[in-house]
């Protein structure tokens, strides 16, 4: 086992699965306020007030060729509310 060389304590090395865990809890506050500027860009611009009328499966093109569904936007919002502790169930169809 590796110590290290100041403390001499044992030194943990993260298994693939503790590290890619880390970097995703890293990147969570960065990732949240991206998803939420982009369901806001997405809600503002083309959904209106309510996706409530709109199929899950109905497509929004973009003017660089992209596109999305309201299904994304609706799972969009239900990842922000699960990552801020709100209840999201009532968000998807």
């Amino acid at each position: 086992m590796k110590t290290n060389t100041k403390s001499n304590q044992p030194i943990k090395f993260l298994s693939r699965p503790e590290s890619a865990n880390a970097h995703l809890i890293a990147a969570a506050p960065e990732l949240l306020e991206a998803l939420k500027a982009l369901t806001e860009a997405a809600e503002f611009d083309f959904c209106g007030p309510s996706t409530d009328d709109c199929a899950d499966d109905e497509c929004v093109a973009m003017e660089d060729g992209s596109a999305f569904t309201f299904g994304m936007v609706r799972r969009a919002r239900a990842a922000i509310a699960k990552a801020e502790g709100v209840y999201a169930k009532s968000l998807l169809k």
